[in-house]
């Protein structure tokens, strides 16, 4: 008999956003409703009582819903960092497949679909591509994922400013609840991201949609807001950004 998967293993199933398969932690924190230092406890192998009964909850409402639908793609924080041409309002709903396919995919000289060729890139046959463009099947979670990656990525490649943004330095006024010594609260500060932290935004956003980009501002915030005047700070919630 297999062996059961373990409590890292069910979190890195639900909570997947990047390329290397590493469990979003601000993303199993918020699923989960229990705090980020409880969620790297059951990635450790920790036992929580709490973790586990919301974890299992998950897990149920995860498996009545169809598994091709999913992803995080607009919200505020994105429409903050990135210019209004760069905002993906014109980008496929996460339940428009046909759409996110037809978006991402390779074309051939008479400008339809290459099924061979976008197969390839997201490691299927061009069968398989077939099946997806007619709802004949739906891919994998892993598949899922890299759809939306490369729907994001093309985003913005297609804008004419994303590479100028990703070459400047933007303000941006953050609203957050916090937790400084088991204190909640809700605060708003204004960070300057320089070019390098805006390469890593939009990284940050093609990886793991808007869940990826809250993780790196909370990351930044407890780096460079808090710093080592207050070593157990955590982000606990990115509320509302604006430019």
């Amino acid at each position: 008999m297999p062996d059961s998967p373990s409590i890292s293993d069910r979190i890195h199933a639900l909570f997947k956003t990047t390329e290397d398969g590493t469990a979003s932690i601000h993303g199993a924190s918020r699923g989960l409703g229990v705090s980020r230092d409880t969620v790297r406890r059951m990635l450790a192998g920790e036992h929580s009582p709490k973790g586990l009964h919301a974890l299992q909850a998950a897990e149920r409402s995860e498996s009545r819903r169809p598994a091709w639908v999913g992803g995080h793609d607009t919200g505020a924080s994105i429409g903050a960092l990135f210019t209004h041409e760069q905002r993906p309002t014109d980008m496929p709903g996460s339940r428009d497949l046909r759409g996110q396919l037809e978006y991402i995919a390779a074309r051939n000289a008479k400008g339809g679909i290459d099924r061979e060729a976008t197969g390839r890139a997201l490691g299927v046959s061009g069968r398989t591509i077939g099946r997806w463009l007619t709802g004949q099947s739906r891919p994998k979670q892993a598949h899922q994922e890299e759809i939306r990656r490369e729907v994001r990525a093309t985003r913005l490649a297609n804008s004419d400013e994303s590479l100028d943004r990703a070459y400047s330095t933007t303000s941006l006024k953050i609203r957050f609840n916090s937790r400084v010594s088991n204190d909640i609260r809700n605060r708003v500060v204004s960070r300057r991201f320089g070019p390098e932290a805006m390469r890593e935004a939009q990284l940050a956003w093609i990886n793991g949609g808007d869940e990826g980009l809250s993780e790196f501002l909370a990351r930044d915030l407890e780096l460079n807001y808090f710093g080592p005047a207050a070593p157990d700070a955590e982000v606990t919630d990115i509320l509302d950004t604006s430019s």
